[in-house]
């Protein structure tokens, strides 16, 4: 099963729960969470251990998208529904069962994405107020999920958002791709989009800078930001299937223009015009590029792509102690370890899971 095929296929299941049989806890450890789809068609998300054990499995009533570890509450990490669905839940992983759950209010829907505020008292989310036509940022309190503001995302199609070293700017790829409930997975806006790199101040929702790619139909949609506030963000082409452009940008806040990574023409080609999850480590930056069957190495100062790493349909990367961990729409996390020029790659496979786009490491409770 591709990625493709795994985007087919849903389910009405309601929330529930249960514990795989085998299944073990390590005690004070990390895990990692992800999203998958079954060999049934139904939904779910999964923790892992370091031992390549499945600790439990708990069902979603429709796809999953991207996770949020709450530090405060070992064991314990949001889900966020893949747009436009509305639909998020705190899951107790250690318990295997869901704790609470929110959903997008009555004009909007969720892009899939959420961060924290620095003291953990405040959730951000990616979100789109479909008949107006915007993108918004929705605070909500941690307490019990109410929303206390809505800031405007000043763009279209608000995807991944990460708070900068300051702790107090928010920064966010917007899309540009305006889309609809009614026409799920539409592109409605294809000929007149623009996407752009926003930084907002989380306690107000002031715009602070904007930058936007040259090529109008460069999608920006995951990023990460390294320690010294270098953000690393990815993009989906939207143009023609025969145009190779640019896919992974540097850019430092108040910077007018974003630098793109230096790569070979057959480099960016390789991509297929679809990077996935973004990672910074270091010094060095990780992109996973599904359609093109590739990881990439890529070194942040010098913005240059380093090396490569063959890995069908990959997406979700995490940080790990087995280093860096990668999941494929197969069933398979690869950990690699090592030099750029000479990686060790490990696989633990799980038959029967198609992990999706995102993973996350977790405490373990």
């Amino acid at each position: 099963m591709n990625r493709r095929q795994f985007l087919l296929g849903s389910t009405q299941l309601a929330f529930a729960s249960w514990a795989l049989s085998g299944c073990q806890k390590l005690g004070s450890s990390t895990w990692l969470v992800s999203a998958v789809k079954d060999n049934d068609g139904k939904f779910a998300v999964v923790a892992i251990d370091h031992a390549g054990k499945l600790i439990n499995k708990i069902a979603l009533p429709e796809r999953g998208h991207d996770l949020l570890a709450l530090p405060r509450k070992p064991g314990h990490a949001i889900v966020f529904s893949r747009r436009p669905d509305r639909f998020a839940i705190e899951v107790n992983f250690a318990e295997g069962k869901v704790v609470d759950s929110f959903t997008s209010q009555n004009d909007s829907h969720f892009y899939g994405h959420g961060v924290l505020s620095s003291d953990g008292n405040f959730l951000f989310t990616s979100e789109n107020l479909y008949e107006a036509k915007q993108g918004v940022l929705v605070v909500r309190n941690t307490d019990n999920y109410a929303v206390e503001a809505r800031f405007n995302s000043h763009g279209i199609g608000p995807h991944q958002l990460k708070l900068m070293p300051d702790n107090k700017t928010l920064v966010i790829a917007n899309g540009g791709i305006l889309t609809h409930p009614d026409f799920p997975r539409l592109k409605l806006n294809l000929d007149s989009m623009q996407s752009n790199l926003a930084y907002i101040n989380s306690q107000n929702g002031e715009l602070l800078n904007l930058v936007e790619p040259l090529n109008k139909h460069q999608s920006l949609r995951h990023l990460d930001v390294s320690l010294k506030g270098d953000v690393i963000v990815g993009a989906q082409y939207q143009g023609k299937n025969n145009q190779v452009q640019p896919l992974v940008f540097l850019h430092r806040q108040g910077n007018q223009m974003l630098t793109e990574f230096e790569a070979t023409q057959e480099q960016w080609r390789d991509m297929q015009q679809y990077t996935a999850s973004i990672l910074v480590a270091g010094k060095q930056a990780y992109v996973t590029c599904p359609r093109g069957d590739n990881l990439y190495f890529m070194d942040i100062e010098a913005h240059k792509i380093l090396n490569s790493q063959k890995i069908s349909d990959c997406a979700g990367i995490a940080k790990s102690s087995l280093g860096i961990t990668v999941s494929n729409g197969f069933g398979q996390i690869t950990s690699i370890k090592g030099q750029v020029n000479n990686p060790q790659v490990n696989n633990h496979q799980f038959k029967g899971l198609h992990f999706d786009n995102h993973m996350i490491t977790i405490d373990s409770a």
